[in-house]
């Protein structure tokens, strides 16, 4: 029995590299096609080691001159092992985590918070190459992986409600169906997308903070200070000084402005 069971391995493992080799060599058997296969091989497996039992005992019998049956009339054992053999040397797809953790490829924290992330300034970052309700703007290539919070924040809003169901279409349409990929697609365009936002957010209070600046700064002059540096100015053409856009004549240079006048005031902003 032994040497019959290893005979028929060696000839499941021969079928089972013809297949990878002619059906399977480009693209990995998906998971229902190789359940399919595996319950097609079960049934071809248990009439062969059926048929390879009873022809081992008939030979036992004739050699010891007394007849021999097998105490079931089918093998299920061997069937099952040859069929779980075949299974385990097919070339398939990976299942849904693993594939899922080989596209992300990045550790996510134990509790994912679905809370605004605190703002962190990532200097190499770059904008989202999906963006779908932000305009031409954020259309650009993604050429850097954003921080990990952003993805912590980006894949608890994909198990929360407010999952958005245009990004999703778009992630599932460019995965083809397959929801696996579809999930990393969101999860990727998602965290570039959280973090370009988390960027605009620090520019605009890098914005109030130089506003507040410059306000504090006029308060600390007179009033007649206040009033002058809150003139629109403009740039002198001949010396490029900064003078009052209501100037007719650059206090440097005594350049004449306006009508019938070669020069004429740039808009500046002192900014």
């Amino acid at each position: 029995m032994i040497i019959d069971w290893l005979i028929y391995g060696i000839f499941v493992w021969g079928v089972v590299a013809l297949i990878n080799a002619m059906a399977f060599k480009q693209q990995p058997a998906n998971r229902p096609t190789a359940w399919v296969l595996t319950i097609v091989i079960f049934f071809i497996n248990l009439v062969a080691m059926t048929v390879l039992q009873h022809l081992r005992y008939q030979v036992i019998s004739q050699d010891l001159g007394l007849q021999i049956r097998p105490k079931g009339a089918v093998d299920i054992i061997g069937a099952f092992t040859f069929s779980f053999m075949f299974f385990a040397l097919l070339r398939k797809k990976p299942n849904r985590p693993a594939l899922l953790k080989e596209e992300i490829q990045r550790p996510m924290p134990a509790a994912a918070s679905a809370s605004v992330p605190t703002p962190v300034v990532s200097p190499t970052s770059m904008a989202p190459a999906a963006a779908l309700s932000k305009g031409p703007a954020l259309v650009e290539a993604l050429t850097t992986v954003p921080a990990e919070e952003f993805w912590s924040d980006a894949l608890a809003e994909f198990d929360s409600a407010s999952r958005r169901s245009g990004l999703w279409a778009r992630s599932f349409a460019e995965a083809q169906g397959n929801e696996t990929l579809a999930k990393a697609n969101y999860l990727r365009y998602r965290a570039s997308e959280l973090e370009h936002e988390n960027q605009e957010q620090l520019a605009e209070c890098a914005r109030e903070a130089a506003q507040l600046t410059k306000l504090g700064e006029l308060a600390l002059l007179s009033e007649s200070e206040r009033a002058y540096a809150l003139l629109p100015k403009g740039i002198c053409p001949n010396c490029t000084a900064i003078v009052p856009l209501s100037s007719e004549t650059c206090s440097k240079c005594t350049a004449m402005f306006g009508m019938g006048s070669k020069w004429h005031l740039k808009p500046a902003d002192e900014s």
